[in-house]
């Protein structure tokens, strides 16, 4: 074989081996068409949020009190499900702070983030309560 048929052949091969990677990729991979959203990614990154997300107030005198904060948005559904009121009010300046692409996701595409958001939050609220596991059970022990 000569010498740039060689070339060309494993050119090829490496082309269609990364077209095949691509494939792959994109059936495990669901972007909302029309937009930049990875359904995924979003999904994980505002389960993040709402688990890690702290809100630093500048007029602590204590910096260690920082540290010793609590995940702003997990209290706050805690908060809600003892008050019997099933809203969380989320502060868009919170996202912001912790991801400004996922911010920006939100400011552009508002009608495609926030039923992933709510959704999302459903999950945690089910995960944090036990939803589904033993229900019947955990309401009789409250009574």
């Amino acid at each position: 074989m000569p010498e740039g048929a060689q070339d060309a052949a494993s050119s090829t091969m490496m082309i269609n081996r990364d077209l095949a990677g691509a494939n792959d990729m994109s059936s495990n991979t669901q972007v909302i068409w029309g937009t930049n959203i990875n359904a995924s990614d979003v999904s994980s990154k505002l389960k993040n949020f709402i688990h890690t997300f702290v809100e630093m107030i500048d007029n602590d005198m204590d910096d260690d009190a920082q540290f010793e904060r609590k995940p702003y948005y997990i209290e706050k559904l805690k908060e809600s499900r003892q008050m019997e009121e099933y809203v969380l009010p989320v502060d868009c300046d919170h996202i912001w702070q912790y991801d400004r692409a996922l911010y920006r996701q939100i400011v552009d595409y508002p009608s495609d983030i926030i039923p992933i958001f709510d959704l999302v939050v459903s999950q945690v609220h089910m995960e944090l309560f036990n939803y589904g596991v033993d229900r019947e059970s955990h309401d009789e022990e409250e009574d």
